[in-house]
């Protein structure tokens, strides 16, 4: 079981938890406490399950929106901000009876619980999460009887059958699930002396960082009177990772009322401002429970849609370690960088939190191309990570430093009789690279400045979601109307998807179905001045002037 386990990551960062509930109970005591909690388990199951604990940080900008009485909207100070998610998705074959279960999860959980354990005692060294499932099947300290076998069985102790969840493309809709006060929810108008009808909340995403902690839990599969339920062996919490086992196979554990008030949130929490700083956001939050279980459904569509993990996925910096050497990427590092995002820190250079975590990942050796202004024999570099630029200045600077250190040594062995050629070799490149230069310039020169076309410039100057004044949009199911529904370029896409929204709007709401004439003649009217990209620029500009609209 241990090489097998242990072998999948080539880095060594899959993390075995121990199960502290279970640590000091025989097995029939350990039936006991299963019970406790489930009157009627009949038998229990030890099971080693796979899960990436996976952290997302967000990056986003807010402002609130206020539809007025008038007939137009008015737009609130803009905030831009972090916020972050966790999760622990089970990552086991979709064929598995564990596959689409999930546990709450944060960084703050991971980071808090290990701190707690190196502050405690040095005894309690042996309560640590393990780098190997040896304390399975072999019993350590404060350890009555083994958990599993020692050999390896693919059904209870099954490998990573997937990769960390890909979110590319869908940074915008996991963002936008978190905003508060949505404009298609029912809402108490509100009436004040400014006549706001409405506020709301307009979010513009700006991208996300996904993050990923490779465990093992083990868990009990409980055999119940009518089916089976989930008993964490770690610390057991009802309804949030001990439960009952009720949606169908291939399918996403749902959220409950347990689950939302800790990963949810009904709203964002905001520190106060004082004298020497602004509020700040200290959550995400989302306003109702069917977006929290679209936000799980979105992970886990995103980690099984790339299909079977492969050795490739283990090649990714953001992959880190629960525990380890504090110089790499751990939990606690993870927490502290997140924390200095949220709460809008600028860390200085010199502090530890100004570089991202992330695990090393051992680069291929290239060699570069020779070029006119290169040598043949240049230093080998590594080849760049495909997650992101940070830490580029930082690898840049050693490699230079070692490229000086090479060139010294290597001058320090060469005869001196060919120091002439490589001075005359020096002069030359020089010489190459300042008329390179000056030819560049002078054709930056004769091309001029970059202008924008007409259609361009337009484009450019819309706000990011468009003024409804009238609702036409929102008559349509159309919630915040994005500037490309004024795109000359997405104007046929644009055209086909609103007379979709209005055949099904109509589909839904029409007499002759048992719908309100009002509401299909809102739906007719809203059509009617959206159909076609003229009658759409014309209804914004109509909407930037309120004497417009009231004529």
């Amino acid at each position: 079981m241990d090489e097998v386990l242990i072998n999948q990551d080539p880095y060594k960062r899959i993390t075995f938890e121990q199960p502290l509930h279970m640590l000091n109970r025989s097995q029939a005591q350990r039936m006991f406490a299963v019970q406790a909690t489930f009157r009627d388990a009949e038998w229990i199951e030890p099971h080693l399950i796979p899960f990436w604990q996976v952290h997302l940080l967000c990056d986003q900008k807010r402002s609130f929106q206020f539809e007025l009485r008038e007939g137009y909207t008015a737009s609130g100070p803009v905030q831009r901000y972090f916020s972050d998610i966790g999760i622990a998705m089970s990552a086991v074959p979709r064929d598995h009876w564990a596959s689409g279960m999930w546990v709450p999860w944060t960084i703050r959980m991971s980071a808090s619980k290990l701190q707690e354990i190196f502050d405690s005692s040095l005894q309690n060294s042996i309560y640590l999460p393990h780098s190997s499932p040896k304390q399975y099947h072999t019993p350590m300290a404060k350890q009555i009887a083994p958990f599993m076998e020692k050999q390896w069985d693919p059904l209870s102790a099954p490998k990573f059958a997937f990769g960390i969840p890909d979110i590319k493309g869908k940074e915008n809709q996991i963002i936008m699930l978190q905003t508060s006060m949505n404009p298609n929810e029912e809402e108490d108008d509100v009436s004040d002396e400014y006549s706001v009808q409405k506020m709301y909340e307009a979010m513009i995403p700006y991208g996300i960082r996904v993050y990923a902690i490779p465990v093992y839990r083990l868990l009990y599969k409980v055999g119940l009177k009518n089916g089976y339920a989930v008993f964490d062996a770690q610390s057991p919490a009802e309804d949030a990772n001990t439960f009952r086992v009720n949606w169908p196979q291939g399918g996403v554990r749902q959220v409950n009322d347990t689950t939302f008030r800790i990963m949810g949130h009904y709203q964002r929490r905001n520190t106060d401002s004082g004298e020497l700083h602004e509020s700040e956001v200290i959550n995400a939050s989302f306003s109702k429970e069917s977006k929290l279980q679209e936000l799980i459904s979105t992970l886990f569509a995103g980690m099984w849609t790339k299909g079977p993990i492969t050795p490739a996925a283990w090649e990714n910096e953001r992959i880190l370690p629960e525990y380890g050497d504090f110089k790499e990427g751990t939990a606690i590092n993870l927490l502290a960088y997140s924390e200095a995002c949220i709460r809008g820190f600028t860390p200085s250079p010199s502090s530890r939190l100004s570089v991202e975590p992330k695990f090393p990942i051992k680069r291929k050796e290239q060699t570069k191309k020779s070029s006119l202004f290169t040598t043949r024999n240049s230093t080998t570099s590594s080849t760049k990570s495909n997650t992101d630029s940070f830490g580029e200045a930082e690898y840049n600077q050693s490699q230079s430093q070692s490229g000086q250190t090479s060139s010294i040594n290597a001058n320090t062995a060469t005869s001196r009789k060919f120091k002439g050629e490589t001075n005359t070799l020096k002069r030359r490149t020089m010489h190459y690279a300042e008329q390179a230069g000056i030819r560049l310039g002078n054709l930056k020169k004769s091309i001029g400045p970059e202008r924008l076309s007409p259609e361009m410039e337009f484009m450019t100057k819309l706000p990011t979601f468009l003024p409804d004044p009238k609702r036409f949009y929102k008559n349509l199911g159309i919630l915040q109307p994005s500037k490309d529904y004024l795109s000359l370029d997405k104007q046929d896409y644009i055209d086909d998807l609103i007379s979709e929204k209005r055949n099904k709007a109509s589909f839904i709401n029409h007499p002759d179905r048992g719908g309100k004439v009002e509401i299909q003649r809102e739906i007719n009217e809203a059509f009617a001045n959206l159909e076609s990209l003229k009658l759409r620029r014309k209804y914004y500009a109509d909407s930037r002037s309120p004497f417009r609209l009231n004529r």
